[in-house]
This record gives structure tokens, C-alpha cells and sequence, in this order.
């Protein structure tokens, strides 16, 4: 009475107040049944995309950040095992590393000296001093 190739197939429709089971299976074919749900997980959601998740930007940086650090461990892997470089040294381009935050910090932190002072400094060793 039954094969193998026997299938059932369920149908859900939306309906947002209640939930709905089916009260009978309608035979299609000679062993095929189908039958109808109504349910609220039928129904559509959309769901906002406003301030949730990453974002371009932050998947951007991630993958940056990635990038970067695989760059680091093989470079360090190959002047570890290939050139035989060993201790700290091992790190590809250990000089710029090091002197990268003071470069940022040089790009953003103006000078210490205001304009007033760099004046008084350019006039000479003969100037006036107010007592």
C-alpha cells in the first residue's frame, strides 16, 4: 500500500490572530497527501536594518584588521623558519611597528608651541622685557 516515493506536502498561510491546525489531509495522486496551516509564523516579517549589525564600515575594518594580522604572522613565520631570524626580530618590518603611533600621533597633535611664543622667538636676543 505504501512506497518509498510517498510524499506529504504542507502548506502555511498567514494568519496573524490565531493559530489554525489542519483538520484533514487531501489525497493528490495515489499516495501524495497535501494539507493547509494557518499560522502566524507565515506571515512576513521585515526587520530594520537601522543600527544593527556591523555595517560596511566595521566589516571593512575586520577584514582589514585580518588581513594585517595574517600578513604579520606569515611574515614572521617565514623569517622565523626560512631565514632564521629569531626573538622579536622575527616581526617583517619591526621598525615601522615600532614607530607608527608616534607618526599617528605627530599627524594629529599640533605643535606644543602657540604662534605668541614662536614670534617673540624670531625677533632676536635684543627685545624689550616688560618688569
Amino acid at each position: 500500500m505504501f512506497s518509498s516515493k510517498c510524499s506529504i506536502s504542507v502548506f502555511i498561510f498567514c494568519d496573524s490572530a490565531v493559530a489554525q491546525l489542519p483538520d484533514k489531509f487531501t489525497q493528490s495522486g495515489s499516495c501524495d497527501y497535501v494539507t493547509i496551516l494557518r499560522h502566524p509564523s507565515g506571515c512576513a516579517r521585515s526587520v530594520s536594518d537601522a543600527g544593527n549589525g556591523w555595517g560596511w564600515l566595521g566589516t571593512s575594518f575586520i577584514t582589514i584588521l585580518c588581513l594585517l594580522g595574517g600578513y604579520i604572522l606569515i611574515g614572521a613565520i617565514y623569517r622565523y623558519y626560512f631565514l632564521g631570524i629569531h626573538s622579536v626580530e622575527a616581526i617583517p618590518n619591526l621598525e615601522f611597528w615600532i614607530s607608527l603611533p608616534q607618526r599617528i600621533k605627530s599627524m594629529f597633535v599640533r605643535s606644543r608651541r602657540n604662534p605668541r611664543s614662536q614670534s617673540r622667538d624670531t625677533r632676536g636676543p635684543y627685545t624689550t622685557v616688560n618688569h
